[in-house]
């Protein structure tokens, strides 16, 4: 079996390729975040320092992270960020290296993502594997996968990509029942 472009298999089974392309790119690019420490700006206030993250989850901890405080890393409002941490923190403690390959992993989401939402708006599958590529490894997104911190980022763009999805189906499926 050959896997030539007019190959059946290999069009049957292209945005499988893509995805997978898009996979390992992104990997490539962010091998290495694992090895890195917390970023000495601000990581050390929003996780490693940052005692009431390090607690992980409860009750008490998620209203803190809904509450608004005068402390100078605290007074940015954003209770799902403080939540993500706080998973981060629940399940492999203050591990720098995981709390990169999260981040890694976020964006490698929204990459995908980006591909599957370009994709189901143009029906142009070259244009919208270019297009979720360049988002992959473009070095503007290096800050929001290396620095901790910026986890916010990672997670607004997944949101944001999940709503697009979610108005791209509302919008395909006229009638009452959508």
């Amino acid at each position: 079996m050959t896997f030539s472009i007019t190959s059946s298999f290999f069009k049957k089974h292209l945005k499988i390729f893509i995805y997978f392309f898009l996979i390992v790119i992104t990997c490539i690019v962010y091998q290495n975040i694992h090895k890195h420490d917390f970023i000495n700006y601000d990581d050390q206030a929003y996780v490693a320092d940052n005692s009431q993250i390090q607690k992980g989850l409860s009750f008490q901890n998620i209203a803190w992270a809904f509450s608004f405080s005068k402390k100078a890393i605290e007074f940015y409002w954003h209770p799902v960020t403080k939540i993500s941490h706080m998973a981060d923190c629940q399940f492999f403690g203050t591990d720098a290296g995981m709390h990169h390959l999260i981040n890694g992993f976020l964006h490698l989401l929204n990459a995908l993502l980006l591909f599957t939402i370009c994709y189901h708006m143009t029906s142009t599958l070259w244009q919208s594997a270019f297009v979720a590529a360049v988002f992959a490894v473009h070095p503007i997104n290096v800050e929001s996968v290396a620095w901790i911190s910026e986890r916010k980022n990672v997670l607004s763009t997944l949101f944001w990509m999940l709503s697009m999805a979610a108005y791209l189906y509302y919008a395909r499926r006229p009638g009452i029942r959508r």
